[in-house]
């Protein structure tokens, strides 16, 4: 594994310097939103969630939470890299070059040096009967060609192993999850061919062979699993995005026939299914969350809050919503959807205090200034945000890294108004320096 912020910085500064002092938003010109969201297997109270504007994350169930900005984990632009929390709490991002990897609560990041190494990847799977595990899959190597890895970690992301041999070079994946009840089974979601039709790839052999399966439901251009029955290897639930429609489907044949089980106009951009698989949630961007039963799948609106993500955990249902409209940017529903308790409002961050030196410590505080401005611009401080001038405070006093054995402190830092800003133009322009000839961009998150 490998460092990669540091010639990162270095190339870039030359850019900053031949550029000036343009200052690009640092949400990459999106309103800053969160769109996914992760529990640590090994800490309920770890819970980490990707933003337009990087990762925020908390180790005290919600009360206080610490920013860590894209170009500390090695990503930016519009990228929203696939994220993934391993059973040591350990933190995976998906990025351009591999998996970056944080063994000390996102201070540092390494980049994988094995089976991933250069290689773009498009979405990673934490097993959840073994969190030391994951699965990922990359799309394409440094110069924009197509290589289809599909690799595992058995060491909380440590290293990365090939499973089985590349696959075909027509396909462009786009999710990847393991079956809880039988890890052999593997599906991966994408789209193959001159005429990009949706297929299942399925291994039944832990990657060492795979079939692919065509996905025959009309008017589908891309799927994507949302989610694997924890006791049936056979159940896969695939979102199925349309032109202001969205269908949610369940296969119980591994794939090989789908039944539609609900249709929303708008945008379904969550999913949750229950941990003991015996009831399912769906979250419209603005139209409220469904719930049913898995043994009948008929779903009832509980709520109308709308929701950007959804993952379901043993505390209840979070959500990431929009700050402006729904109250909060993360949410925790212990009623299956009824009504949402904010966990999380926009400027309510304070800055990681790591060790100086690591990879957040050297590139995000520069930034924090900025960020805490636009945010502050956005809405941020409405429907319950909390204002710049309490960011520390609303940020401090729960349980650290440090004092959970990580070796990080994460305690926020208090804002100053003196904050240098020469480094702002380096967020937006990580990208240009980054960015190779490729095949295709990220696709929309993966289906949770």
């Amino acid at each position: 594994m490998r460092s990669h912020l540091g010639r990162t910085l270095a190339a870039s500064s030359v850019i900053v310097g031949l550029l000036g002092a343009a200052a690009p938003a640092l949400a990459n010109g999106r309103f800053p939103n969160a769109d996914h969201l992760v529990v640590d297997p090994g800490n309920p109270d770890h819970i980490v969630v990707r933003a337009t504007f990087g990762l925020v994350q908390s180790f005290d169930a919600g009360a206080s939470w610490t920013w860590i900005c894209e170009p500390a984990v090695g990503y930016g632009g519009t990228d929203d890299p696939a994220i993934a929390v391993t059973g040591l709490g350990h933190l995976l991002v998906g990025i351009r070059d591999g998996v970056a990897t944080s063994t000390d609560a996102g201070c540092s990041f390494a980049v994988d040096g094995s089976a991933l190494a250069a290689l773009r990847v498009v979405d990673l799977a934490v097993e959840p009967l073994d969190p030391a595990a994951a699965v990922g899959i990359s799309g394409d190597d440094a110069d924009g060609n197509p290589r289809i890895v599909v690799a595992e970690t058995l060491d909380d992301g440590l290293s990365w192993t090939a499973l089985g041999p590349d696959l075909d070079t027509d396909l462009f994946p786009q999710t990847i999850d393991a079956a809880p009840s039988m890890r052999e089974r593997i599906y991966v979601s994408a789209v193959a061919g001159v005429d990009a039709a949706p297929v299942i790839e399925r291994s039944s052999d832990r990657g060492a062979t795979w079939t692919r399966v065509a996905v025959d439901i009309p008017g589908a251009e891309r799927t994507f699993i949302s989610a694997i029955s924890p006791v049936d290897p056979d159940r896969i639930y695939l979102r199925v995005p349309g032109e202001g429609t969205d269908r949610l489907f369940v296969s119980d044949d591994a794939a090989e026939t789908w039944t539609e089980i609900l249709s929303l106009e708008g945008e379904m951009l969550g999913f949750g299914l229950s941990p003991d698989g015996e009831k399912v949630a769906v979250g419209l961007k603005q139209g409220g969350v469904y719930l049913a039963s898995t043994s009948d799948h008929r779903f009832v609106r509980t709520g109308e809050s709308g929701v950007r993500c959804l993952t379901w955990a043993q505390a209840g249902l979070y959500a990431c919503g929009n700050q402006a409209q729904d109250g909060f940017t993360v949410g925790l529903s212990t009623d299956e959807g009824a009504s949402f308790t904010p966990l999380y409002d926009l400027l309510e961050i304070g800055l990681s205090s790591c060790p100086a030196g690591t990879d957040t410590a050297v590139a995000c505080p520069p930034l924090f200034e900025e960020l805490l401005d636009q945010l502050g611009g956005s809405g941020g401080s409405g429907a319950g945000g909390a204002t710049a001038a309490t960011v520390s405070s609303a940020s401090t006093g729960g349980a650290t890294p440090e004092e959970a054995g990580d070796g990080c402190s994460c305690r926020s830092a208090s804002r100053t108004s003196d904050a240098p800003l020469g480094l702002v133009a380096l967020a937006g322009l990580l990208m240009v320096f980054r960015s190779r000839n490729k095949r295709f961009e990220f696709f929309e998150g993966s289906g949770g």
